[in-house]
């Protein structure tokens, strides 16, 4: 399956794509960055691997934002810096990946209002993934457009 998102700000378009597949006996699960010039950074949970525009592995540049989260949020603690997993950037990504979901649901295009923090229009609105119900006595205000 696929599918393509348009971000206005920065511009860029994002190609997601999702299945099962493994490069060189590789992992058959992970995610795929390929940049504009070719380049391609593979992860998955075990490991991380860069290739060059040909699939010629390149060596890997060791840097401080390598290693575990657990550590960096540990020492983000003690240091009162923001960890590289913060809040704001993880509650980018999972907005993001909910929204796939519910175009997926929907079958149709949807399109996110960042001010807003809400679908446009009625595409997606009706999806499983966007509103359901909740048990009582909790509520959540719905707001149509």
């Amino acid at each position: 399956m696929s599918r393509l998102w348009k971000f206005p700000d920065p511009g860029f378009v994002l190609h997601w794509e999702t299945g099962r597949r493994s490069l060189d006996n590789g992992p058959d699960h992970g995610t795929e960055f390929i940049a504009a010039d070719g380049k391609m950074l593979m992860v998955w949970r075990g490991g991380w691997v860069i290739r060059d525009a040909g699939g010629k592995e390149l060596p890997k540049e060791e840097t401080a934002a390598v290693g575990g989260h657990m550590r960096n949020w540990l020492d983000c603690i003690r240091t009162r810096q923001q960890p590289r997993s913060n809040l704001s950037s993880m509650a980018q990504s999972t907005i993001v990946c909910h929204l796939a979901n519910t175009a997926l649901l929907a079958g149709d295009t949807v399109r996110w209002d960042k001010a807003k923090m809400d679908i446009i229009g009625r595409a997606g609105k009706d999806t499983l993934s966007y509103a359901r119900e909740y048990r009582k006595p909790w509520k959540l205000p719905m707001y149509r457009a």
